[in-house]
């Protein structure tokens, strides 16, 4: 026989309060080591994510209360979840640190803001007065634990009439630059391979994308849908990225923020366009190599009941051109898409 358990041990452990969260107090420091008065900190638990943007963070509305500004003496107090992120910023710089390493030495010393500048062309033709962004290529940071949060850096800048262009209050690390053109309806984007910015260093980057205008036309065998505002997205083919979206939810954000997902991002070209109505697509400017296809299409936009889907096509090629002259067309003919 199975003994009950008594009535009043069950009622305490309903009525068992929840643990409460911690409480940080710690310093933040200028790269000079004054303190930093008026330096934001944001603590960013698990599933939770922070964006920064020309210096500022920011959180969503619900978290705020673990975003605050540190005092004349550069010191600060804010309660935590178990896991989080500690990340801090001001005028003068930026800092990050896992909880474990806060509690182990409770300061925090920013490192000077990075920049970026350059100038873009498209073979032999400057690009001017297109819109750039720059972002940290993961946006994500993990352990061995499962913990994620999501850290977005994203900053956007024009290119002048010389096709230049200049990122002030960039995060020291990786960052990728992204070019996004919308004209008469039609959307895309290209993403060149990351970068390494360095403190207190402004990084030179002369991009010159050298490629081939790819053309087909999408056909999905199994669904009816609507292309209308649609678009798709071909990457530089990986079979470790392949694999990683065979993951699913968490384990797909955790792929994704290990080490080796985010080696393999970092070095991808990656470039999107607007579906037309009947399928067609035509995309600029691809460099010479092997590249998987992908297209998102929304509950809407599929077949009734199907819900959101994710169609691919695998290992689609554009060859070298022929010579410095060749500006044929690569046709890629009619690109056949399933779902994986």
């Amino acid at each position: 026989m199975t003994n009950a358990q008594p009535t009043n041990q069950v009622a305490n452990q309903a009525n068992t309060p929840k643990a409460a969260p911690e409480t940080l107090t710690g310093a933040v420091l200028l790269p000079d080591g004054k303190p930093a008065a008026g330096a934001q900190v944001a603590v960013v638990g698990n599933g939770n994510y922070l964006t920064l943007e020309q210096g500022k963070l920011n959180m969503a509305k619900g978290n705020k209360k673990r975003l605050v500004l540190t005092g004349d003496d550069g010191r600060f107090t804010v309660t935590t979840p178990k896991k989080a992120q500690i990340v801090a910023a001001s005028k003068d710089g930026y800092a990050q640190m896992s909880l474990e390493q806060f509690k182990a030495s409770p300061t925090i010393t920013l490192e000077k803001w990075g920049a970026i500048e350059g100038t873009l062309r498209v073979g032999s033709r400057l690009e001017t007065n297109v819109s750039l962004s720059a972002m940290n290529p993961l946006m994500m940071r993990s352990n061995s634990n499962g913990f994620t949060a999501m850290i977005i850096f994203h900053t956007q800048t024009p290119t002048d009439k010389e096709g230049h262009f200049a990122f002030q209050s960039v995060p020291p690390g990786d960052i990728m630059i992204q070019q996004v053109k919308t004209d008469s309806g039609s959307f895309s984007t290209r993403k060149f391979p990351s970068l390494t910015v360095k403190s207190g260093e402004t990084t030179v980057t002369n991009i010159n994308v050298v490629g081939r205008t790819v053309t087909g036309k999408i056909k999905l065998s199994d669904e009816t849908v609507d292309f209308k505002n649609s678009h798709f997205t071909v990457f530089s083919h990986s079979a470790i990225i392949e694999k990683l979206q065979q993951s699913k939810g968490k384990d797909m954000m955790a792929a994704y923020a290990s080490e080796e997902g985010q080696n393999e991002i970092m070095k991808m070209f990656m470039s999107s366009a607007s579906v037309s109505p009947d399928g067609s697509f035509r995309m600029e400017a691809i460099p010479a190599g092997n590249y998987d296809l992908n297209l998102m299409m929304s509950s809407q936009q599929a077949k009734k009941g199907s819900g959101p889907l994710q169609l691919y096509s695998r290992n689609k090629e554009v060859p070298e051109a022929r010579g410095a002259n060749d500006d044929s067309i690569v046709d890629w003919g009619t690109v056949e898409l399933k779902k994986e």
